[in-house]
């Protein structure tokens, strides 16, 4: 009798450590599997993030209170510096037109840097209107805890339309997710 118990100790021994081995193995599977829907939705956030910016960048290029024109022609991708002052001006004044512009561009800081092609300064220009590298900031609404960001810069034309002078500008746009 006690062959056969021995038998059955051994026998349950056996399949508690194949079970065990099973469940080892799902768990693992588990993991990797949930590893990479995280890197796939990574993924799919940073897409879906960079088409943010360029949505952005799309609907700066067609704000009226931005573009220059002359003759009432609008050129493409081209921003007039004293209506880009202007309009920053007016953010800052009036809170509730911040609200207005929230809706359109949402959590992102968006700005201005203007090179001065001279050969002698070879930098950002560093005019009162235009503080430090960064240029102007015409619209600045960050998160602080994001979990991915895009920066978009597109070169543009910026006009000083007082002067008739057309600068070569950076329009950067920082999309939060």
């Amino acid at each position: 009798m006690k062959k056969t118990n021995k038998k059955s100790q051994l026998n349950l021994m056996e399949n508690t450590l194949v079970l065990l081995i099973i469940v080892i193995i799902i768990v693992v599977a588990l993991l990797f599997f949930m590893l990479y829907q995280k890197g796939e939705h990574d993924l799919t956030m940073m897409g879906t993030i960079e088409l943010e910016s360029m949505k952005k960048f799309q609907e700066i290029s067609f704000i009226h209170e931005l573009q220059c024109s002359e003759n009432n022609v609008v050129r493409a991708d081209c921003y007039d510096i004293d209506k880009i002052i202007a309009f920053k001006e007016i953010l800052e004044a009036n809170p509730e037109y911040v609200n207005y512009y929230k809706k359109i561009f949402g959590q992102s800081v968006i700005s201005f840097a203007k090179y001065n092609p001279s050969p002698e300064t070879k930098s950002w220009d560093q005019n009162s209107s235009w503080q430090g590298k960064a240029g102007i900031i015409i619209y600045n609404n960050p998160i602080t805890d994001y979990r991915a960001k895009s920066i978009y810069r597109i070169p543009v034309t910026l006009r000083d339309s007082i002067k008739d002078i057309d600068y070569f500008g950076v329009l950067s746009i920082e999309v939060y997710g």
